[in-house]
């Protein structure tokens, strides 16, 4: 779409205008899989009716996860979104499956139909227990 900027202008005003243009699009976004329904811009979850927040870099991995389910999230895209929310000090794959461990408990503890499937050589995925993908 056209965006216009009146002469003169300031560089302020051009970096303001890219960056609305190309802010991402899922920011505040709902995603639903299964009973869970995350909102990103609160950074709450919903599970049966009950709302609760998750630890940031949990949220995040499991935003992440959901917006791209049921295929498999390579480790490097889950390390891009921690680091584009600044979330993460050290993005390695200890503090990723650390997190993933914690938040697979939270699910459970919470009553979620949701699991996290650990795609060895790939990533995870996010999947509901009643339609498993073969492998």
């Amino acid at each position: 779409f056209p965006v216009t900027i009146s002469k003169p202008f300031k560089i302020e005003v051009i970096a303001k205008r890219i960056a609305a243009i190309i802010k991402p699009k899922n920011l505040g976004s709902i995603t639903s899989i299964g009973s869970m329904t995350l909102c990103d811009k609160k950074g709450t979850l919903t599970i049966g009716g009950s709302t609760s927040r998750l630890p940031k870099r949990q949220h995040q991995i499991l935003f992440t996860l959901a917006k791209h389910a049921p295929r498999v999230v390579h480790q490097d895209l889950i390390i891009a979104a921690l680091d584009a929310q600044k979330e993460c000090k050290s993005s390695d794959d200890t503090t990723i499956k650390s997190t993933i461990y914690r938040l697979r408990k939270s699910l459970r503890d919470a009553g979620s139909d949701v699991r996290i499937k650990n795609v060895r050589g790939c990533g995870y995925r996010v999947q509901i227990p009643e339609c498993e993908p073969s492998d």
